[in-house]
């Protein structure tokens, strides 16, 4: 990965779901990514890839708490992930 990031996000919500330059990713998936983003920033020795992966990490966990609330107001049932 190049640790300079671009001015448009990897990850969002939109209507009650999280989507990433991919395509939808899964509750499970976003949570075990925010995880992963996680981990290589506590061992990342580079100033740079470290803030990198926790810019990620907090913009993917932002998203994840973006679409449950659009889903909250929408009527759904919460659904269970756990955010590394």
């Amino acid at each position: 990965m190049n640790p300079a990031r671009g001015g448009l996000a990897t990850y969002w919500a939109a209507g009650g779901s999280v989507v990433g330059r991919r395509g939808a990713v899964t509750d499970g998936e976003a949570a075990r990514l925010v995880g992963f983003y996680r981990a290589e920033a506590a061992t990342c020795a580079d100033l740079a890839g470290r803030r990198f992966c926790e810019a990620l990490a907090d913009e993917l966990a932002r998203s994840i708490g973006e679409a449950a609330r659009w889903r909250q107001c929408a009527g759904e049932a919460p659904r269970r992930s756990r955010i590394g």
